[in-house]
């Protein structure tokens, strides 16, 4: 009988020159990857000199140029000269490949915590015992993405006395003290403001804005006290056992790149995805063409395996996908200079791009 699971997963023609490739978990869970056809191959150059261009040769160009073009157009200070009358010399096709290893996390932490009663119900004591954290069900609302769920814990609540109004549902307002009223602003408290007669002579006046150098409390209204900010006026709590899950995604990646294309740029673009395994705890890959893909999908692992002992590894996800990406080396006028384009979206690298300035002279 085979060792391969009957679900396998078979990618071909992901990248230029590679191989069709089948792609098999064994009863041990192990990832083996399996060639078929040409032998990978990273790197397809194609060099131009004084003949002519085949069709695709001419295409691909067309391609990177439009992308360069877009790439220029976009920055309001770059001039499109460059880009509209460049020479393209030489065009590699390189194959980067992007080994993503995730470890899905939960951790757990309980504390005491209360709210307002408000007659809900309350599952207590007599209702039988409190279960230990981890066995309170608390199931994520997606994998593989950070986000915290919070769950009362079953059989901790009981309803007390409001600690904060002493059960009476009120405070003491502190705008006035609890006084009810406080000194006149208009008067400071004097109850008198000083006026100019018919005579054009200061005198003193009754003041139009309070009585007796004192106004009504506009906090509490005149009572000297608030509903209580800690029940909500309700006189008792609900106190439980409040459990916090956090659900985290752990991530670590590889990229094998041999160009000069800065490796942090595969990360984020588009490529085909060659495989996808999703189990509760994932093995190396084997077999595979590129030994730098199986020896780091072997460290990640192994990292993975060491790390976040703290927390409950619900699950592991791991991905390889591969990315297309082109150098372009170039002559323009004097200049000798070279670009990337990347990414099924042809997201483009040109850090020297000679005609960076509105004010460049070339």
């Amino acid at each position: 009988m085979s060792d391969h699971h009957h679900a396998s997963i078979s990618v071909s023609g992901v990248l230029p020159g590679q191989p069709h490739i089948e792609v098999h978990t064994d009863h041990h869970g192990a990832v083996h990857v399996e060639h078929h056809g040409a032998v990978h191959k990273e790197h397809k150059e194609k060099k131009h000199g004084g003949g002519g261009h085949d069709s695709d040769s001419s295409s691909d160009e067309e391609k990177k140029k439009k992308a360069l073009l877009k790439y220029v157009s976009d920055h309001c200070c770059f001039k499109t000269e460059c880009a509209e009358k460049m020479d393209i010399k030489k065009m590699t096709t390189a194959g980067a490949l992007h080994y993503v290893l995730e470890t899905f996390t939960e951790h757990r932490e309980i504390k005491c915590v209360f709210e307002p009663y408000k007659n809900q119900p309350v599952d207590g004591p007599n209702a039988g015992p409190a279960p230990a954290p981890w066995t309170v069900t608390c199931n994520p609302d997606s994998e593989f993405k950070d986000h915290v769920k919070k769950v009362e814990v079953p059989h901790t609540a009981v309803v007390k006395n409001c600690f904060h109004c002493k059960g009476k549902g009120h405070v003491k307002c502190k705008n006035c003290k609890g006084d009810g009223d406080k000194s006149c602003d208009s008067c400071n408290g004097t109850g008198s403001v000083n006026v100019m007669n018919a005579e054009g002579q200061p005198e003193d006046s009754v003041c139009p804005h309070c009585t007796g150098g004192k106004v009504k409390c506009s906090t509490c209204g005149g009572d000297g006290k608030v509903k209580c900010p800690v029940c909500d006026g309700h006189k008792n709590l609900k106190q439980f056992i409040q459990m916090t899950c956090a659900f985290k995604n752990e991530k670590d990646d590889f990229v094998h790149e041999k160009s000069d294309l800065p490796d942090h740029l595969i990360k984020d673009v588009k490529g085909e995805l060659v495989f996808e395994q999703v189990v509760p705890q994932v093995n190396p890959i084997t077999g595979y063409s590129v030994d730098d893909i199986n020896k780091n999908s072997a460290r990640l692992i192994e990292k993975h395996r060491g790390s976040y002992n703290d927390k409950r590894k619900l699950k592991q996800r791991h991905q390889l996908r591969a990315v297309p990406v082109s150098e372009i080396e170039y002559h323009w006028k004097d200049v000798k200079d070279r670009y990337w384009v990347y990414g099924k979206e042809h997201k483009v690298h040109a850090p020297t791009y000679p005609q960076q300035s509105c004010c460049t002279v070339l």
